[in-house]
């Protein structure tokens, strides 16, 4: 249930906020992928503030989680160096300003690196969180698109079986698209439910998906589609991560078609610039299916991302 409390710390996520986080996400390239600005805009109840010079990004809810309290990622200073005392002041008085009086507060998506400063800083008033469910999944671009080795062997088979079967193109994703986008996400929902195999998580993701998709590149969204017979079968839609890497935020596809799933990942890491190395492809929720799909492509490091109870 909605508070006045939260409504009133800072102000929402907006398209107009991306300028101002930018130089604290370059100062602090180890962040979760949530804590990146197509993430936070996304999502519903997103807030932040400047609290003594650190960057806070609010919210509430955990995104299948199991909790619906309010929360702060962690804090981000613009130059990326931090001292625990200060540190300390600054999550205290979010606690104080978000606290809620039933469900309590929460830091989110803290870095395994960063572990030993918030213990330090919080240990004595915090409980740590090991959170599997949302670490997320980080691989070698080189990996994905070239599926060399014998780990790769039953993604190269798909692979080779779409691209010898399967007349295609391959279109960078445009504004124009946005249309097209929507039918194709109604009919991978509408293939889900013929199977009785809709997630509500999942659903929940579509629904959000949809209403950004007006606004894809006014965000900052690039990525690809895949065409069959003139319809949108697959696309994947992406976001800058850091200097060297991009995330992942939408990857969706017609399961009935063998190999396209493996095609729209192979064609889209293809196209991107030299210089990114690596692809964030974000947390598995939990989802056991999801979970598969994520370690069946042998991710490079999974981020370990904790957490911490006031």
């Amino acid at each position: 249930m909605k508070t006045n409390k939260f409504y009133t710390f800072g102000e929402p996520v907006s398209l107009e906020s991306k300028s101002l986080f930018e130089p604290y996400f370059d100062a602090n390239p180890i962040r979760s992928s949530s804590q990146g600005f197509a993430s936070l805009y996304m999502w519903s109840d997103q807030r932040f503030a400047i609290v003594d010079g650190m960057l806070i990004h609010a919210g509430r809810g955990w995104f299948g989680q199991g909790y619906d309290g309010p929360f702060i990622y962690l804090p981000l200073s613009k130059d990326g160096t931090y001292d625990p005392a200060h540190l300390r002041s600054v999550i205290l008085t979010c606690d104080d300003a978000l606290r809620d009086p039933e469900m309590g507060f929460r830091v989110f998506g803290v870095p395994k690196e960063l572990v030993p400063l918030y213990d330090e800083a919080i240990g004595d008033i915090a409980q740590r969180l090991d959170n599997r469910d949302s670490w997320d999944y980080v691989y070698l671009r080189s990996d994905l698109e070239l599926l060399k080795g014998r780990k790769y062997s039953k993604k190269r088979n798909h692979l080779n079986y779409f691209y010898e079967n399967t007349p295609f193109t391959y279109e960078h994703i445009r504004q124009e698209h946005a249309d097209e986008l929507s039918d194709a996400l109604d009919d991978f929902s509408r293939r889900k439910e013929e199977k009785g195999a809709i997630d509500p998580l999942v659903q929940e993701e579509i629904d959000t998906i949809k209403k950004i998709l007006p606004q894809i590149e006014a965000i900052g969204f690039f990525g690809g589609l895949i065409r069959i017979d003139g319809a949108v079968k697959a696309f994947t839609l992406a976001y800058p991560h850091t200097r060297d890497s991009v995330e992942v935020t939408v990857e969706k596809a017609d399961d009935s078609i063998r190999g396209l799933y493996q095609a729209i990942n192979r064609e889209f890491v293809a196209s991107l610039p030299e210089e990114i190395l690596y692809i964030n492809r974000e947390e598995d929720m939990g989802i056991k299916g999801l979970r598969q799909a994520k370690m069946s492509y042998h991710p490079h490091i999974l981020q370990e991302l904790y957490g911490y109870v006031l």
